[in-house]
């Protein structure tokens, strides 16, 4: 049976939104203490996430082949969170690159996670490197907490 590679690359291109779904939580965690926790099967729910291309994007991530799970569920689980993870990092260093580095994507982040009434993407926005304002930026430094 020959896999479309198609129908992986859409399946990974799913996955990247995910990814970058993620990140913006754990921003958001970061800069303003919110939880950065939501099921990885919540964000797929209306996705249609091919099972066969996640496994073949999965595989190189799990370890022991992902053979010790209890059931199909678990498995499925584990596979989707071993490919977003491994997508996340690749991820955050295209958005900061794309961005302009590490202040740029800052300001991003923070426009779109904020609730704040600050255009963050002014140009003249100056904030105070202290408390949820350093833990945001560094994240957007490095891409985790």
């Amino acid at each position: 049976m020959i896999c479309d590679d198609s129908i992986v690359i859409r399946t990974e291109t799913l996955l990247r939104l995910v990814a970058l779904r993620q990140i913006v939580a754990e921003f958001s965690a970061a800069k303003w203490d919110e939880n950065a926790e939501t099921e990885i099967s919540y964000l797929v729910e209306h996705l249609e996430v091919d099972r066969l291309s996640l496994g073949l994007l999965a595989a190189p991530h799990l370890e022991h082949g992902g053979a010790l799970f209890e059931d199909e569920y678990e498995l499925r689980e584990a596979a989707l969170a071993a490919v977003a993870d491994a997508l996340k990092a690749e991820t955050f260093d295209c958005i900061r690159a794309a961005y302009g580095g590490q202040t740029a994507l800052y300001r991003r982040l923070s426009g779109i996670a904020g609730t704040e009434d600050v255009d963050y993407n002014d140009g003249e926005y100056d904030f105070e490197p202290d408390g949820n304002n350093l833990a945001g930026f560094e994240f957007s430094e490095r891409g985790r907490r």
